[in-house]
């Protein structure tokens, strides 16, 4: 009998040594796994912080886009800025051109007084001249002077045969006069008095040719002072049409850089929004998919806290 207590005592503490080494092997093996879940849980937290700062960068991203988002308003806001100041450049420049006609318009009307002046002026030269040839220098000089000088020989060849005549009569004998001397006398008042009407003719042909002379002058000076005239609005035509056309072209070639440099801004920042939003919805997935991560790793460490604790109880 006590054999067989013994017996059954030995067995009963090999049973007892084996559910003791059955219990350390499995101990060993959940400490295992409990490192290792410790390991993960390690490795998870390394992953929540890189998810972290992963997180900070989209978030700073998102910062960044949103600066963007208002230098992308500011730059639309600057466009409309542009295209207005276009709007208001082209009603400028049409009061321009409308100022510019009414000025072209006065100036016509003055240019046309001015004319209705000359000719005035012209008319009365013209009555001045047909009353006496004028005896102040300018261009007829030459001719006027012709005339005078033509005039001024005729005179002096007339007084001079008027004196020869008078020293004729005057010498004629005292004592004895005859009737044919009285007649000579009578032929001479005669003579002398169609010499004076011949002077008198040839002074007014030599005066209505240096009249004439003077008025062909005169014409042709006013026909030089009106080519003068024509050539100067011809060039002042010019000059107004090739200002205009300089200045629509600046307007243009400004007008067309700003809208470019406007469109390019738009367009860059329409990029930069697009880049972020791509990366903002890159972020985005993966901070999900470590979040997803990090739940199953926290599941499956959770699980292996409840298995050890399940062991221990044992």
């Amino acid at each position: 009998a006590l054999r067989a207590d013994a017996g059954g005592r030995d067995d009963d503490d090999d049973d007892d040594d084996a559910s003791l080494g059955h219990l350390r092997a499995r101990n060993a093996e959940l400490r295992e796994r409990l490192r290792e879940a410790s390991d993960d849980l390690a490795r998870a937290r390394e992953r929540e912080t890189a998810v972290s700062g992963a997180l900070r960068a989209f978030r700073e991203r998102q910062e960044k886009l949103t600066r963007e988002l208002s230098s992308a308003a500011a730059t639309e806001t600057e466009v409309r800025r542009a295209h207005e100041r276009c709007a208001e450049l082209e009603i400028e420049a049409t009061s321009r051109e409308v100022e510019t006609r009414e000025a072209t318009r006065r100036a016509e009307d003055a240019e046309s007084r001015l004319a209705a002046t000359a000719v005035e002026l012209d008319e009365t030269k013209a009555r001045l001249a047909l009353q006496a040839v004028p005896g102040s220098p300018s261009r007829s000089s030459s001719s006027s002077g012709r005339a005078q000088e033509s005039v001024r020989d005729i005179i002096v060849a007339a007084a001079e045969a008027a004196a020869s005549r008078k020293r004729g009569l005057v010498g004629a004998p005292d004592g004895n006069p005859s009737s044919s001397a009285g007649n000579d006398g009578f032929a001479s008042v005669e003579e002398s008095e169609e010499l004076e009407r011949r002077v008198n003719a040839r002074v007014e042909e030599a005066l209505v040719e240096a009249q004439r002379e003077w008025r062909s002058e005169m014409d042709a000076m006013d026909a030089e002072r009106c080519a003068e005239v024509a050539s100067l609005r011809d060039a002042l035509a010019r000059l107004r049409a090739e200002s205009e056309e300089r200045l629509e072209d600046r307007l243009d070639i400004r007008e067309k850089e700003r809208a470019d440099a406007a469109d390019a801004r738009a367009v860059l920042a329409e990029e930069r929004v697009a880049s972020a939003e791509r990366a903002a919805a890159a972020t985005a997935a993966e901070l999900a998919s470590e979040r997803d991560r990090s739940a199953s790793l926290a599941a499956e460490l959770d699980a292996v806290r409840e298995r050890l604790d399940d062991g221990d109880d044992d």
